[in-house]
């Protein structure tokens, strides 16, 4: 039972979303050929916590029916969770401030899509692109932004369109756990399809090293499309939720945590 309380506590407190921000990050700017800052990962880590968290507790009503653990976790613990929110802005605001403004501007601009989750999530079709986007353009452009020598635009743009594609797919298996977006109104055996399509032509791209993509990039792809075919599993299905949440976004962290240390 304590070994579950901790691990509900690592995921429904944002604190592992936050965890798979700073492990894209850090494998992100490793194949730009740059090396994130510590800054930079903080404010990864903290700006992605801070977006989640406040969605959830601004959501919470509304996510009990969608996400019902977590839920209980947030309507429990909203006065820790929001010292956190707390804590993590000024962290935030601290590292965006050791950063060139450009970064800061970018990480602005994001934030404030973030805070609009709440209703631009209801729009058919339009959450998965935009949630994708939105990560990419922080773990993309924040080392890209922060690099003392700029990578070449071709490579940035590659590696944004591996990240990218990898993102989409959780993004659409998060919506088939949570009922949410186009995709989770198509048949379950077709969304998982297409959620794994996309992890393909992400490792696909790595393989061909298409735009000076270093092959060990595939990891975040491959390890993401190894959780998203769990989910089909009757195992999985037990705790659709605990799976969505721990397995196929606990993928993002490490899968960019994988590659990263392979491109070391």
């Amino acid at each position: 039972m304590r070994a579950r309380a901790a691990l509900d506590a690592i995921v429904f407190s944002s604190a592992w979303t936050g965890a798979a921000a700073v492990a894209l990050t850090a494998a992100a700017a490793r194949a730009l050929g740059v090396e994130a800052p510590p800054a930079a990962l903080a404010l990864a880590f903290g700006g992605t916590l801070v977006v989640y968290t406040v969605d959830r507790l601004r959501d919470l009503e509304r996510d009990r029916l969608t996400s019902p653990a977590r839920s209980a976790f947030v309507a429990r613990h909203r006065g820790a969770l929001a010292a956190a929110v707390a804590l993590a802005a000024a962290a935030s605001g601290a590292a965006a401030l050791a950063l060139p403004a450009r970064v800061a501007a970018l990480c602005a601009a994001v934030l404030g899509v973030g805070l609009l989750h709440r209703r631009i999530k209801r729009v058919p079709g339009l959450k998965t692109a935009y949630v994708a986007l939105a990560w990419t353009s922080v773990c993309v452009g924040v080392p890209a932004l922060a690099a003392g020598t700029p990578p070449a635009p071709r490579r940035t743009a590659a590696v944004a369109l591996a990240l990218g594609l990898a993102l989409a797919a959780n993004v659409v298996v998060s919506n088939l756990r949570d009922g949410e977006g186009a995709t989770a109104r198509a048949p379950r055996r077709v969304a998982l399809g297409f959620a794994l399509a996309l992890c393909a032509a992400s490792a696909a791209a790595c393989a061909l090293r298409a735009g000076a993509l270093p092959r060990a990039f595939a990891a975040v792809a491959v390890v993401e499309g190894a959780a998203i075919a769990g989910f089909a599993s009757e195992r999985a299905q037990r705790d659709a939720e605990r799976y969505g949440l721990f397995v196929v976004d606990g993928a993002l962290v490490a899968g960019g945590a994988l590659a990263a240390a392979l491109m070391r």
